[in-house]
């Protein structure tokens, strides 16, 4: 557990310093990671290309959940916007 605690501040720390777009994904049912987290996220990151993407219907582990084939797809379109814009 101390392990975990310690990696969570490591990866807050280096926050500022993702500047490359970003899709934080995140569910209002998972019982494990609060949407105030992926707010957060969002609000640290030094990205100016930001979107998120709430999931309702999954749970924690979206990609075996409901709703992955949702996930994949929006995901896909993110990659593919970014792509085309040559970023």
């Amino acid at each position: 557990a101390m392990q975990l605690f310690k990696l969570r501040d490591e990866v807050e720390a280096s926050l500022p310093r993702i500047t490359c777009p970003a899709l934080v994904t995140y569910s209002t049912s998972d019982p494990t990671v609060t949407p105030k987290a992926a707010q957060r996220i969002l609000d640290q990151i030094a990205s100016q290309d930001k979107e998120a993407l709430s999931l309702p219907e999954c749970g924690h582990v979206m990609t075996l959940d409901v709703g992955w084939d949702i996930l994949a797809e929006r995901t896909y379109e993110f990659i593919m916007k970014k792509r085309s814009n040559g970023e």
